[in-house]
């Protein structure tokens, strides 16, 4: 997949990757509450975005101000920032 070739390749350019354990317990996917988990932990983590491909979750749009984006969305709009910032 391009996708995931073009963030792994963020991710070698110095995109943060943070690992965190969850502390609360949020009821946010209605549909499927197996998925609160990742909302959770973009939350804990104080996360701007959260990258998915689930269709509850980008059903959501955000929580917060958490945006839930898909893949290739996120790869647009980081590459937009780092333009804007002459990176």
């Amino acid at each position: 997949m391009p996708e995931i070739d073009e963030l792994l390749a963020l991710i070698r350019r110095g995109v943060s990757i943070r690992f965190v354990a969850i502390e609360s317990t949020l009821k946010v996917v209605v549909e499927d509450p197996d998925d609160d988990h990742f909302v959770e932990s973009a939350v804990t983590a104080g996360a701007e975005y959260s990258v998915s491909g689930d269709r509850h979750l980008k059903k959501i749009e955000s929580h917060d101000d958490i945006r839930i984006v898909a893949s290739a969305e996120f790869l647009r709009l980081f590459t937009d920032r780092q333009a804007f910032r002459g990176k």
